[in-house]
């Protein structure tokens, strides 16, 4: 597909989901951190990928996605698919929103910007795959 169908694409789907007649599927995926990058001292831009990538879509500037960030040494727990929702265990994960930057299709990379704090739970995440731990 070149870049003038994927943009007729990308529109199409665009249309599609505003109008209501496509689903929008909420689902849960298993992503990892490719990479990270301060952009001065108050910014980590973060890639996300991998196989739980594929099939993401991402067609408006205000997307999201939530990111879970389970207790350390313990499992996720993870929201159960019902129907078009998600039903959320109880106590609830840890869980922080961040706006789609950019998403690659091609390359399955999700591009999130997040705001570092000095003890968010994604800055801690961030934080350890840039010095390799």
């Amino acid at each position: 597909m070149n870049r003038a169908d994927q943009r007729r694409r990308h529109r199409e789907r665009i249309a599609e989901v505003r109008s209501g007649t496509a689903p929008r599927p909420i689902r849960t995926r298993e992503a990892e951190v490719l990479r990270t990058g301060p952009i001065g001292s108050g910014l980590l831009p973060g890639t996300l990928g991998g196989p739980g990538m594929a099939g993401f879509e991402s067609h408006a500037p205000d997307e999201h996605v939530k990111l879970l960030f389970p207790e350390a040494g313990k499992q996720p727990r993870l929201p159960v698919p019902d129907s078009d929702l998600l039903r959320w265990p109880q106590p609830l994960t840890m869980s922080l929103e961040y706006a789609v930057r950019r998403y690659d299709s091609e390359a399955g990379e999700l591009d999130l910007d997040i705001t570092v704090h000095d003890c968010g739970s994604a800055t801690a995440v961030a934080t350890r795959r840039q010095s390799g731990a």
